[in-house]
């Protein structure tokens, strides 16, 4: 149990002008202490609110309405997996790590309880098993984010009043050897991609304590951080595509289920749900050994949901050792733990070395056979592909369901294993010869130049297959280019490649790099302008003399657009509107004929002249980010500012984008249509959540950064959009000091914490 407070000085929390707090203490447990007190004061209501979601308990505070929320929490059994774990966490991690936090978050909220509302008195006090559940909650949306239904990003964030779009989490990471940067000093870039609301929201700090001594990034009610950097190392992460949950088809019968040609009876776990203003409800949870069922379909069958973090209570302790290690050794001792679902890491240290690590928790599955039939037909294949069809008559079965909840076959004990991968079946790559390492959310084989094409056909650990998420993407295409030719970098220079938001379609379409078979990438052999290039010059001199006049406009503007999404940029939208009328994968592979890709462009023209009244309406004017209130904060108007950037799949870094902002859509005939209720203007929802670079300089660190807002989700404070304003839309980044000395200099608030 955590001490009651003895009066003592305990830590001091310094914030500079952005408002991000350096928690300084003697030791650990009490710096861990005030990072708790500090992300209370910046996000109390919405960590609290998360807490009471993960406990199941959010209808006792709010209502109905938020039923359905606990009735899903309180099925994955998240918060009661952590209360049961709790024991196992090594008793360090709980009394440096877990209590103090706890211990922090409720020290705040009681400096605070005279303003605080009823619903979150009642939340309070928050516990090491609640902070532990929050690992498992971040650890259950991460193993879902290769699901195409997106159940996860639904069960986090619907309580929030958002749906989490269509779309999967993603990142950017790079990192320079001292053989190409001015200082001969490594350099490292992370550039993680979210939902850019609560609770997937990141908070940044910096931490020193005994042997934490580090700045880095979070999500919300984390005690440690995901990535950072200390003064000898750095590290970034992005969602890799290991097999991380598995979706059962159980065979039922009214209570009942078959396993290994058996009728069993479901687990029967019960639930009592209060709720406010309505009283208690029960609800029945049933389990199989494939997990708990999530949902019944009209047949009687059901569906069980397992992920490979379910039930594990490593995740505090793998951070705590990422976060304290001194040396790659103790780095990748602390990777070894696996207990993140499907990141992929990297890592640069002072001493010049480089690592990438692409790792996951995977079930291993009997390559055997399931009563006659391949398992092959189950694992990803059905997670993934909609389109899936397995000819084994069990995985036909399956098949039936694609439309609405796929799976693997759940009448056979032979796919309820939960033992995993070790970490020496991942590939890794450690100090390459090019000097430089990528990442963006591409296959490992890209991680560099010259590395072999390695997959495995059962699709599990690195998944083969023509699905565009498992080949190299333009995000990761024209990254390597931009590294492959990079030299003599200083760190101003590598924030660039963040910050100037190119358009790697684009550069194909200038012609200014190679198409990716490696050919001379001349008119109409590569990308999507330079066939529509080709198509005008066709088509061109037959047209009418009214519409040769109109389309030119458009050809010249994507002619000479500098291939960026800059704020200033005005031909982006237009080429945007192309890309979504075309239907291209953007390297030119479309089918269209020229009379087609006339008609697109004709159509993409069409659309901004209606919606803007001019052809190059400038970027700034169409992509606006807008921090939008918390749905617990009732006062205040929200913040917006044009930002750079653009969709991720257009191939910017830079990443913007709205999962209702499509300029233009196919209707079912083939033809076009502006789409319906968009004004045109987007409004990202998902994107750039922080961008770091650091140089690793062993006479003194140097690092600059940026998060997507500010530091409070409280619209009074003026930290609710500083960096969204002066920073993200100008596409610039603050320097990020490191030594204490800095931090103190640069405070402009202290607070002195006592226990």
């Amino acid at each position: 149990m955590p001490p009651g407070r003895s009066g003592r000085t305990a830590a001091t929390i310094y914030r500079d002008a952005w408002g991000i707090p350096s928690v300084v203490a003697d030791n650990d447990s009490d710096t861990i202490h005030g990072f708790g007190y500090a992300q209370g004061e910046d996000h109390l209501p919405e960590l609290l609110f998360l807490v009471l979601q993960i406990r199941g308990d959010l209808a006792a505070a709010f209502g109905p309405d938020c039923l359905e929320s606990d009735r899903r929490l309180r099925t994955l059994g998240i918060h009661r997996d952590a209360r049961a774990g709790l024991g196992s966490v090594a008793p360090e991690v709980r009394e440096t790590v877990l209590w103090p936090f706890a211990d922090g978050l409720n020290a705040y909220a009681a400096d605070a309880r005279t303003t605080l509302p009823r619903w979150m008195a009642d939340a309070l006090p928050v516990t090491e098993a609640d902070i532990l559940a929050l690992h498992g909650f971040y650890g259950f949306v991460l193993a879902m984010s290769n699901d195409a239904w997106r159940y996860g990003q639904h069960v986090a964030m619907a309580p929030w009043g958002r749906s989490g779009g269509a779309r999967p989490l993603a990142s950017n990471g790079f990192a320079l050897a001292g053989s190409r940067t001015a200082s001969g000093h490594p350099i490292l870039g992370a550039n993680p991609h979210v939902y850019l609301y609560s609770p997937m929201l990141m908070t940044e700090a910096r931490l020193k304590g005994d042997r934490l001594d580090i700045r880095g990034w979070t999500f919300l009610g984390l005690p440690l951080f995901l990535f950072g950097h200390t003064s000898d190392s750095a590290w970034a992460v992005t969602i890799g595509y290991p097999d991380s949950f598995d979706r059962a088809f159980v065979v039922g019968d009214g209570n009942r289920y078959m396993l290994d040609g058996r009728w069993r009876p479901f687990e029967f776990r019960p639930e009592r749900i209060d709720v406010r203003g309505a009283g208690p409800v029960d609800q029945g949870v049933l389990e199989t050994p494939h997990g708990p069922v999530i949902a019944r379909l009209p047949d009687g069958n059901r569906v069980a949901l397992d992920w490979t973090t379910r039930s594990e209570t490593g995740m505090p302790e793998q951070l705590w050792r990422m976060n304290t290690a001194t040396s790659r050794a103790e780095f990748e001792g602390a990777l070894s733990m696996m207990q993140f679902p499907n990141y992929a890491f990297m890592h640069a240290d002072a001493g010049g070395g480089l690592l990438y690590a692409y790792l996951g928790r995977v079930y291993r599955r009997d390559p055997g056979s399931v009563d006659g039939s391949a398992i092959g037909c189950g694992t990803m294949r059905i997670d993934w592909w909609e389109d899936s069809a397995a000819p084994e008559e069990r995985c036909a079965a399956l098949a039936r369901y694609n439309g609405v909840l796929p799976g693997i076959p759940g009448w056979t004990s032979a796919t309820t294993g939960r033992e995993i991968y070790p970490d020496g079946a991942f590939p890794r790559v450690a100090d390459p010869a090019s000097g430089w390492l990528q990442m963006a959310n591409t296959p490992p084989w890209t991680a560099t130049a010259g590395l072999p094409r390695e997959c495995d056909d059962a699709g599990v650990i690195v998944p083969c297959g023509d699905r565009p998420a498992l080949k190299q993407n333009l995000r990761g295409e024209g990254f390597s280019g931009i590294l492959a030719e990079t030299s003599a970098a200083t760190l101003e220079a590598a924030s660039a490649i963040y910050l100037d938001a190119r358009v790697t379609g684009a550069r194909y379409a200038m012609r200014e790099r190679l198409c990716l078979d490696g050919t001379e990438a001349t008119r109409g052999t590569c990308g999507l302008l330079p066939a529509l290039d080709q198509a005008w010059e066709k088509i061109a001199p037959r047209l009418p003399a009214d519409r040769h006049k109109r389309l030119s406009a458009a050809v010249d503007l994507l002619r000479d657009w500098d291939g960026t999404a800059s704020a200033d940029s005005r031909a982006m939208l237009l080429y945007l509107g192309y890309a979504h009328a075309i239907g291209s994968d953007l390297r030119g592979h479309s089918e269209a004929d020229a009379d087609e890709r006339i008609a697109a462009l004709e159509a993409a023209a069409g659309f901004v002249i209606e919606r803007f009244g001019q052809l190059d309406p400038p970027w700034r004017s169409v992509n606006i980010l807008r921090r939008h209130l918390s749905p617990l904060r009732r006062e205040g108007p929200p913040a917006e500012a044009p930002v750079p950037g653009a969709p991720q799949f257009v191939g910017t870094l830079h990443a913007y984008e709205s999962a209702g902002f499509l300029p233009l859509q196919r209707r079912f005939d083939g033809g076009l249509a502006a789409n319906p209720g968009e004004d045109g203007r987007a409004d990202p929802d998902f994107g750039t959540v922080a961008l770091m670079m650091v140089e690793l300089d062993p006479a003194g660190v140097r690092a600059r950064a940026a998060s997507v807002y500010g530091q409070s989700e409280d619209p009074a404070s003026p930290h609710f959009a500083d960096q969204l304003e002066r920073l993200i839309s100008r596409g610039k980044l603050r320097d990020a000091p490191f030594s204490v000395e800095a931090t103190r200099a640069a405070a402009t608030s202290v607070t002195v914490l006592h226990r």
